[in-house]
């Protein structure tokens, strides 16, 4: 499976749409030194066209970390720091 599936990219041509997502909020995090930060960025696009019916959306990027910064260092989550 390649990063342009539409088993795990929602943008990519024959993904399943995001408007059925069965939840009222979403809280996408990304990281400025994540490799994968354009992939959050483009998944909160995609949610926002999707035409889902939640209540509320929302992106927070953490700068300075990296990806799953959080699980190395648990004590000092910085992911509503931005």
């Amino acid at each position: 499976m390649g990063s342009n599936d539409p088993r795990c990219n929602p943008a990519a041509v024959g993904a399943p749409s995001l408007s059925g997502l069965g939840c009222a909020w979403v809280l996408v995090c990304v990281t400025g030194e994540d490799g994968l930060r354009d992939r959050g960025v483009l998944y909160y696009e995609t949610l926002g066209r999707s035409g889902w019916d939640g209540d509320k959306m929302e992106i927070m990027e953490t700068k300075g970390k990296g990806h799953i910064f959080h699980l190395f260092d648990p004590n000092r989550c910085y992911l509503f720091h931005t």
